[in-house]
């Protein structure tokens, strides 16, 4: 298979990285929405998507590219680091500005190193960066999967099942049998959320070895589609992913995705364009919305704004400026360091 980027890929880490906006925000200011909302699905699940997309993008590239020697993993890691650290240090420093930098130096050090991913998940001081601290735990041991998948052809299903396991004892105990103020903290391990990573990388493989047809691709991406919107779930927020409703959730989106990255769609160039950029500035929108409403947030206070309209307005506000903010950091910030670090690999 090309081993060029997948546009489908792109549009679905746009609109992820968009709703889990929307997600925070419609929280941030109008309260929580009911469990059983789609919001709120999008809001549990968003980060889930962008786990299952990493690796399957990262399987998708490097599969055969990536080799056990020195200037190979030298190349991964320096690209993965280039991505990753100049804009969760800028999320970091921000946070540290705005929070009167009311964090211990232990923290500090191993927010700006990345060591939280591996030793501290829970103490992420960028808001939403925890999610970034496990995605930097895949990438240490991405190499390892792709070696372990190399040496024997079966041994990418044995890892699928260990995973597997771990992602169901997480789901059926773990989480559930927890004192409830540590289980969001307990949530954010790596371990908690391997599973979804290695799915990605599954895909792949699956992929390579079964072609849907047409018919059936649409029907499974449709099927899925109306589960992920209908599916029925009461009680608690954490009920989303807890027992068999995160085994529901999490094959639904396992199954858009697999389909996504099988089938190429072929959108007006307008709507393409759209979705392109909503891909490229998906980082940007993911790590700075929070920042951007904690601004804002001060600003009203500040001056002392208070009308009727003012949580709507504050609501959209927020989603335009964070679109523009990100766009701009995206062009003027990101893609230096990503050019940066190709010419370094040069």
């Amino acid at each position: 298979m090309n081993r060029t980027r997948i546009k489908n890929l792109d549009y679905l880490r746009g609109v992820s990285a968009i709703l889990i906006m929307i997600y925070h925000y419609y929280s941030w200011i109008f309260g929580h929405a009911a469990t059983n909302c789609v919001i709120s699905k999008f809001g549990t699940y968003g980060v889930a998507l962008f786990y299952i997309l990493s690796g399957c993008t990262l399987f998708h590239v490097y599969s055969d590219k990536l080799q056990f020697e020195y200037n190979s993993l030298n190349e991964f890691f320096k690209k993965r680091f280039f991505r990753i650290f100049p804009l969760l240090w800028f999320a970091i420093g921000i946070s540290l500005v705005l929070n009167k930098m009311n964090y211990g130096l232990d923290q500090i050090f191993i927010n700006i190193t990345g060591l939280f991913g591996v030793f501290a998940w829970d103490r992420s001081i960028a808001p939403g960066s925890w999610s970034i601290g496990n995605e930097l735990f895949f990438y240490l041991i991405f190499p390892v999967l792709v070696f372990l998948i190399r040496i024997k052809k079966f041994a990418w299903l044995l890892i699928y099942l260990t995973f597997l396991i771990i992602y169901i004892y997480f789901a059926f105990f773990k989480l559930q049998n927890i004192n409830p103020k540590l289980r969001w903290a307990e949530y954010q391990n790596p371990l908690n959320q391997i599973f979804l990573f290695f799915t990605g990388i599954a895909i792949v493989i699956i992929n390579r070895k079964y072609l849907l047809t047409k018919f059936t691709a649409i029907s499974l991406f449709t099927i899925s589609i109306l589960v992920f919107f209908f599916f029925p779930v009461s009680g608690e927020l954490c009920n989303l992913y807890l027992g068999y409703n995160r085994i529901v959730f999490t094959f639904a989106l396992t199954i858009i995705i697999f389909i996504a990255y099988q089938r190429s769609v072929r959108l007006p160039k307008i709507v393409d364009k759209i979705l392109s950029l909503g891909g490229d500035i998906s980082y940007s929108v993911y790590l700075l919305h929070p920042v951007v409403i904690s601004i804002v947030s001060f600003a009203i206070n500040f001056f002392n704004f208070n009308f009727y309209y003012l949580p709507i307005c504050k609501f959209f506000f927020c989603l335009i400026i964070t679109l523009i903010l990100s766009y701009f950091i995206y062009n003027k910030f990101e893609l230096f360091f990503i050019r940066f670090s190709n010419r370094r690999i040069k």
